[in-house]
């Protein structure tokens, strides 16, 4: 059974959710958006061998929204709570953004986490692949961000989302139209408790979305990392995102990083549609090896 509870860092409270102490400790950190909920499709399995702590970051769920949303701000959140919650190594899984944090919080205290899995991030995106993002990230963003504003109930969302059109489509296309019910649903329920600023960071960078990652500089953060490594991505013919060339710049710097393709999944990997029997065959197996 998992309980929701709070924990009180520095500069934010975080909501998380705990399952049965049946092994090693495990932190899951969703992505940019989500709430401890998108992994309910993978939790079950991993609390009958792990100690399970899924976690809203700050700004999303029932987390506290402190208005600071940068890289370095979540991992400072992440490194508290590593520290102070659980009594031996930890295993990270991050999704998206999740991942990258994750990068950062084994890179600066690498005897709290024994392992780290990566769920369709770029652990090393170079200045050419910001550069190629920065426009068409920068207008998703704003999108979102107006999407997520106005306090709307989860009721009221739904039909301002179902009638949305995503940018840079032509001709327009009703989300509606190509997301059912239940998909209409997940977005809602994110975004209700979901600060806008979160996006902010993706949009006020002067139209240039590598300054971002000024709190992530790969070449530096990589190589200090030594536990175990697995990048999970999906089928590059879908909205994956990690290419092969940046899978292997990020080997060269984290040798000891494996990785596996979950075919026919795009970046959630088939959590939202809880087709995730490829994913838990990879994740589990890996996690036997560190365990």
């Amino acid at each position: 059974m998992l309980k929701e509870k709070t924990f009180k860092a520095s500069k934010a409270s975080i909501n998380y959710a705990e399952g049965p102490k049946s092994g090693p400790p495990l932190i899951l950190l969703h992505g940019l958006s989500g709430r401890w909920q998108g992994f309910l499709p993978i939790i079950q399995p991993l609390t009958l061998r792990w100690h399970v702590f899924a976690l809203d970051l700050r700004g999303h769920g029932n987390s506290s929204h402190p208005g600071l949303y940068k890289l370095r701000n979540y991992a400072d959140d992440i490194i508290e709570f590593a520290r102070e919650l659980t009594s031996e190594p930890a295993v990270l899984i991050g999704q998206s953004l999740g991942a990258l944090i994750a990068f950062i919080v084994t890179s600066e205290i690498p005897e709290s986490i024994r392992a780290v899995v990566d769920l369709d991030a770029e652990p090393n995106p170079s200045k050419e692949w910001a550069g190629k993002q920065s426009e068409a990230m920068r207008d998703l963003m704003i999108w979102r961000k107006e999407l997520a504003q106005n306090n709307r109930t989860v009721e009221d969302y739904i039909p301002a989302l179902a009638d949305a059109t995503r940018p840079g489509q032509d001709p327009p296309v009703r989300i509606g139209d190509t997301v059912d019910d239940i998909g209409l649903l997940i977005g809602a329920f994110y975004a209700t408790k979901l600060d806008p600023e979160v996006y902010t960071p993706f949009i006020d960078i002067s139209k240039d979305w590598e300054e971002f990652f000024e709190d992530y500089d790969a070449q530096e953060i990589l190589p200090k990392i030594r536990c175990p490594v697995l990048l999970i991505r999906g089928d590059p013919k879908f909205d994956s995102t990690p290419s092969d060339e940046e899978i292997k710049r990020a080997k060269s710097l984290m040798p000891q990083m494996i990785t596996a393709t979950i075919e026919d999944k795009g970046h959630d990997l088939g959590r939202s549609t809880w087709d995730v029997g490829p994913l838990l065959r990879a994740l589990m197996t890996f996690l036997e090896s560190v365990r």
